[in-house]
């Protein structure tokens, strides 16, 4: 009686997986547009772009760096443009890619806020020196 029990539990659980499992996958079609995906959730059409296409990385052109020497004894936090990139262990150094070229608002103060560098304008590509 007990394996009777087990066995229709097992399969009443299996068969209610199965069921929220095809009501919450939604199938995904493509349209004609190779650049647009077309999602199907729940009766209704949503359409979702990829990131970056070939075509936009050719004409806006390459994408430069930014080399930081942190030549101080503090954990720095940088900035760029107002946004924090991230933070730099003492005498390291960092290199941010991905940046557009042209000038960049450049900002960084140590760990605790007692010392800082900048805002200054700065080209990219290119190297930025930090010094105590």
């Amino acid at each position: 009686m007990k394996s009777k029990i087990a066995v229709a539990s097992v399969v009443t659980v299996a068969l209610l997986a199965l069921t929220v499992g095809s009501i919450t996958f939604a199938p995904r079609s493509v349209t004609a547009d190779p650049g647009k995906v077309t999602l199907v959730e729940n009766g209704v059409a949503l359409e979702k772009t990829p990131g970056v296409s070939v075509e936009q990385v050719a004409t806006e052109g390459e994408r430069n760096m930014l080399q930081v020497n942190n030549n101080t004894p503090f954990i720095i936090i940088v900035y760029i443009g107002g946004i924090r990139i991230g933070w730099m262990r003492p005498y390291r150094t960092g290199l941010i890619r991905g940046l557009m070229t042209g000038y960049h608002r450049l900002y960084a103060h140590s760990q605790y806020g007692t010392t800082s560098w900048g805002p200054r304008d700065a080209w990219i590509p290119g190297t930025w020196n930090l010094l105590y």
